[in-house]
């Protein structure tokens, strides 16, 4: 009984190692992230004997002229009401060092979203960019930003 009990545990945690589960960028083109531009992430939990995290990862250039982004970001899914949250990333400093990884003209910042989730179903996050300058309304398209993309991996 007692090896019984090691090989299920054993079994448990591989099945639940650090397997990424889906993973996407979505390019954003060369004018611009505009603010009416939403960008749809939709994957699928199936094993929900399993806890699982998402990052998000924001590709820009050294050229960004922001020290930070403000993002909407709705999360869907087929258990839970629509939850709708504004997150602000740093992406540089106060003295203007880029805080992500990368070479070149190229950064890339890792965020932690949304963790210990558990429910098997159909998943969504919808993200826009939020950024406001000063008392002005929107920014309307947000230069330097290359890419966006969410990670969801097994913790």
């Amino acid at each position: 009984m007692h090896k019984m009990l090691i090989i299920v545990l054993f079994l448990f945690l591989i099945s639940c190692s650090q397997d990424q589960v889906y993973q996407k960028y979505i390019k954003i083109e060369k004018q611009g992230w505009h603010t009416d531009s939403i960008l749809d992430f939709e994957y699928n939990i199936i094993d929900s004997t399993c806890v699982y995290g998402t990052q998000l990862k924001i590709r820009h250039t050294t050229k960004y002229p922001y020290q930070n982004l403000f993002l909407f970001i709705s999360y869907l899914s087929e258990n839970t009401p629509i939850q709708i949250d504004t997150i602000e990333i740093f992406l540089a400093n106060k003295r203007g060092a880029w805080l992500g990884s990368g070479f070149g003209e190229v950064r890339e910042t890792n965020t932690a979203l949304k963790n210990n989730i558990t429910n098997s179903g159909k998943y969504r996050i919808k993200i826009e960019q939020a950024m406001r300058w000063g008392k002005k309304t929107r920014i309307k398209n947000l230069s330097e930003i290359s890419s966006v993309g969410v990670l969801i991996s097994k913790q």
